[in-house]
């Protein structure tokens, strides 16, 4: 029997090490990026969804963007996805502080419905050059770092208020 905690119903075979080595490396609560390689059906979704119910049984933000195969999905689905999952229940103060001076550059080329939240957007010429998707992806890693932060000051206010209870 395994002793790694089981947090899905599912059946889980044949990952228990690397899940393991990614539980550990999640609770040193240092920033990190996982990429889960390999061929189709070897396990890498489902390894993933254990350490996501992990981390979100432990209080964690856990956001998805899947890739789909073949020419239907836009480009940049995966990151339309996660953004689209980040901002959903932010408020509209909270949405703009998070997304900042990014917020035109990420609705022009991702979210046009960003717009619809935060009518102060500045509109813009649509431009599809280099320039302009460096923009986009320095604003969503702002953002990714915005949110990262506000997530680290709510968790250190829930433990504060929890030890001072």
């Amino acid at each position: 029997m395994s002793s790694i905690p089981r947090f899905t119903s599912a059946l889980f075979v044949g990952r228990e090490r690397e899940l393991a080595v990614l539980q550990t490396a999640w609770q040193a609560g240092q920033g990190r990026v996982v990429l889960f390689v390999g061929e189709p059906g070897i396990g890498k979704t489902r390894t993933a969804e254990e350490l996501a119910t992990y981390a979100q049984s432990r209080g964690a933000q856990v956001l998805w963007g899947r890739c789909y195969e073949g020419d239907a999905a836009p480009a940049f689905w995966p990151w339309v996805q996660i953004l689209r999952a980040a901002i959903r229940d932010l408020d509209h103060e909270a949405l703009s502080t998070t997304l900042a001076s990014g917020a035109a550059d990420i609705a022009q080329l991702l979210l046009p419905e960003l717009r619809e939240r935060l009518p102060q957007i500045p509109s813009a010429a649509v431009v599809d050059s280099p320039q302009a998707r460096f923009r986009m992806f320095d604003s969503i890693a702002r953002f990714v770092e915005h949110l990262t932060r506000r997530a680290s000051r709510h968790a250190e206010q829930t433990r504060e208020t929890t030890r001072s209870r």
